[in-house]
């Protein structure tokens, strides 16, 4: 039945398969629904970083299920993009403010070889993350509208999803990728739900600039950054608070917990309580792949009629900005 069904796709693109034992961890499969009952080794493994958790009877789509799931599919063509003109967003005056806590450093010692431009890596922090930005925000804007469908049934749509950045540094620098993700959501056109964890900072470290400066700003509510400070003493104490998001059964108007970020030595239960919250440790935001940072950015939603008009989660404050459309540097042979 299975094969007769796949008859119409091409092979590459979808296959049947026979169906494996429950009481074994698939290889290559990320994700699965089961219907019934599940084997007990699944109590016990850790899953997969966007697994989510598992799904029985009517619970909702947990972790991985509630991003869209179709553009973990899609990959951008990177080599072709390198060649094609970019867009360059005019970023507002508190994007300006928070890009410019990004290093304009360049690697010391670079590898050159004629005809061809430096490697990426070597180029500055604020000249990757802003390039990375402006890549993010061009699909924020292109996808932002829900789609629509005949028939008044509800209508498919991307929605920010509930993302959460885990803060637990030395000193009192800010790392690239939060601030980029705070750049990002200044000039999103969605109405961002972002918490930041600090994790057993030193003391006095939220006083100090620039992370007191960088708070501040976040939390201003300008730009539309609206974001939240968490305070926590230890490791323990925030997965503690991450335990009480897997027991809460009132449902998060902003989707389950997307994290981002690492605690070192508690790997394995970050990614279990993440999960039992119904979200995804995701580890990094900003993949090489733009699709795919896009898929760790928002959800799927489904909206009613009504509703397509003014998304609730939509900014009503900013209208498109200006972009400019940055050509690639042509060398010349000598």
């Amino acid at each position: 039945m299975a094969r007769a069904l796949l008859e119409p796709f091409p092979p590459s693109l979808l296959q049947a398969v026979a169906a494996g034992s429950l009481l074994e961890m698939p290889k290559v499969v990320r994700a699965v629904r089961v219907v019934g009952d599940y084997g007990p080794l699944w109590d016990e493994r850790e899953p997969p970083a966007d697994f989510g958790w598992r799904s029985q009877a009517t619970v909702g789509a947990h972790g991985m299920s509630c991003s869209a799931d179709s553009l973990a599919m899609a990959r951008t063509d990177v080599e072709s993009l390198g060649r094609l003109p970019r867009s360059r967003y005019i970023l507002s005056e508190e994007a300006s403010d928070l890009a410019s806590l990004l290093s304009t450093n360049m690697a010391a010692e670079v590898p050159t070889l004629p005809g061809l431009p430096p490697p990426r890596w070597s180029r500055s922090s604020y000249d990757r993350g802003l390039e990375e930005i402006h890549d993010i925000l061009d699909l924020l804007w292109a996808f932002r509208e829900p789609l629509a469908l005949p028939g008044g049934s509800p209508f498919p749509a991307l929605a920010p999803a509930g993302k959460h950045f885990l803060l637990n540094v030395d000193g009192t620098e800010v790392p690239e990728e939060i601030v980029k993700a705070a750049v990002l959501s200044a000039m999103s056109p969605f109405r961002e739900a972002v918490t930041l964890h600090a994790v057993a900072l030193r003391p006095q470290a939220l006083l100090k600039d620039p992370l007191r400066g960088f708070c501040r700003l976040v939390q201003s509510g300008r730009s539309g950054l609206e974001w939240q400070l968490i305070e926590h003493e230890s490791p323990e104490a925030f997965l503690g608070w991450l335990r009480s998001q897997a027991s809460d059964s009132a449902p998060c108007q902003v989707g389950p917990p997307m994290l981002f970020g690492s605690l070192r030595g508690h790997e394995s239960e970050l990614r279990r309580l993440c999960a039992a919250s119904g979200g995804a440790a995701w580890g990094r935001l900003f993949a090489a792949e733009p699709l795919e940072a896009l898929r760790r950015w928002t959800r799927s939603a489904l909206l009613a009629p009504e509703l397509v008009a003014a998304p609730p989660w939509m900014r009503t404050d900013l209208t498109h900005p200006a972009v400019e459309v940055i050509h690639p540097l042509r060398l010349e042979p000598e």
